[in-house]
């Protein structure tokens, strides 16, 4: 008699998110030496499926940054606090187009869930900031 705990076979889907300077291959060869540390006999085959979001990382002095600084101190009274995101879309902008790329926007959560939400007070800061940005990208006159 076998005795079988699971299925024959599973395809687990794994998001990572990676940092500037990880590339997909590295995500590759960390979560193969993690397997190697089971000394498990299962097999497990690991592969980059579409879409890919490679990192990126706008550079404190770039002009949209500056730009986008002066903009948020002007309004908040005290300069950014930059971090990294989760979310992919700027990814594209700024790796495959060359643009660089600022992320704001109000607080909130559930992005693109159903129970999304903002918070009221922090979109209408939003809004002065990134009118204050758009100005200050505009060529003189």
């Amino acid at each position: 008699m076998t005795f079988r705990s699971g299925p024959e076979s599973a395809h687990v889907p794994i998001n990572w998110h990676t940092v500037p300077g990880e590339t997909d291959l590295d995500v590759i060869a960390r979560m193969q030496a993690v397997v190697e540390q089971l000394e498990s006999q299962a097999t497990f085959t690991f592969s980059i499926d579409p879409p890919y979001y490679p990192a990126w990382e706008t550079e404190i002095g770039e002009p949209v940054e500056r730009a986008f600084a002066s903009a948020y101190a002007a309004e908040s009274g005290h300069e950014p606090d930059y971090h990294y995101s989760s979310y992919g879309d700027m990814n594209l902008f700024s790796t495959e187009a060359g643009i660089p790329t600022v992320m704001f926007g109000p607080r909130g959560a559930n992005f693109h869930e159903a129970e999304e939400w903002v918070d009221l007070p922090s979109f209408t800061a939003t809004v002065w900031v990134l009118l204050r940005f758009a100005c200050a990208l505009m060529p003189p006159a």
